[in-house]
């Protein structure tokens, strides 16, 4: 993963119980080589935009605690799990803990300031979502997840956009506001395939949600402004047809 535009997050497989093992490596300085983590089974979310030398990773399972899930842990990329003098957690900056009354985790979602916004739970066969607010304050939100998939965190980050199961069978593209229960029209619907598990498309400008990328045939990608439907077209048309042309945005 990348870290900014110097920075890469990787894995190397290493014979422990739980993890691969994390480091962190400058492209401009490749001989050093930052330990992040060594012994959690751990998951990489981004980077803060205010504070772009971070890393958000999920503790899926932690070796402190018997291979138990785990909260959320922000690490400092410039500086070693462990220091010189063999202190643990020496990259280690704040936690985000699990939402109460969860037994795990499925799933966490950034909204568009990288930040921790949702959590999609699990506790007894059932599943939640829970969105956090100011102080680490969760807050249990209202959504029916067999109908509704979520795929990202809007603009606005008390709105999530979702996969909608509308009662006619097909999937409809929605923003959901999770402090007042409501839907807002369709952004694409699909009457033949299931986008649940598709991955919206934000600019990296004004972080505007502009395309949808899932499986139907072969992978589709959908564009909801005139500028990338044309653009889309005429690179299509310039290459080499019976193949799938996907733009992809840094």
């Amino acid at each position: 993963s990348w870290a900014g535009d110097d920075r890469l997050v990787f894995s190397i497989a290493r014979d422990r119980l739980y993890a691969w093992g994390l480091y962190a490596m400058s492209v401009s300085d490749r001989r050093r080589i930052v330990t992040l983590n060594t012994h959690d089974l751990v998951r990489v979310l981004g980077t803060p935009l205010a504070r772009p030398d971070n890393l958000l990773v999920w503790i899926e399972k932690s070796a402190q605690n018997n291979g138990r899930p785990g909260g959320v842990l922000e690490l400092d990329l410039r500086r070693n799990a462990l220091s010189d003098a063999g202190e643990s957690d020496h990259n280690f900056r704040s936690a985000i803990p699990l939402p109460p009354n969860t037994d795990g985790v499925l799933r966490w979602f950034l909204d568009r300031e990288g930040e921790v916004r949702y959590a999609v739970t699990h506790r007894d066969g059932a599943t939640g979502i829970s969105r956090r607010d100011a102080g680490d304050a969760w807050t249990p939100i209202t959504l029916d997840l067999l109908r509704n998939s979520p795929l990202g965190v809007d603009k606005d980050s008390s709105v999530l956009i979702v996969a909608h199961l509308a009662p006619d069978g097909s999937r409809e593209l929605r923003r959901y506001d999770t402090r007042n229960g409501s839907f807002d029209p369709a952004l694409h619907t699909d009457d033949k395939y299931d986008f649940s598990h598709g991955s919206v498309i934000f600019s990296a400008g004004a972080r505007e949600i502009i395309g949808l990328v899932y499986a139907r045939q072969a992978t589709k990608q959908v564009w909801f402004t005139p500028e990338d439907n044309e653009l889309q077209a005429a690179l299509d048309a310039s290459l080499p047809a019976n193949h799938l042309n996907r733009i992809c945005l840094l």
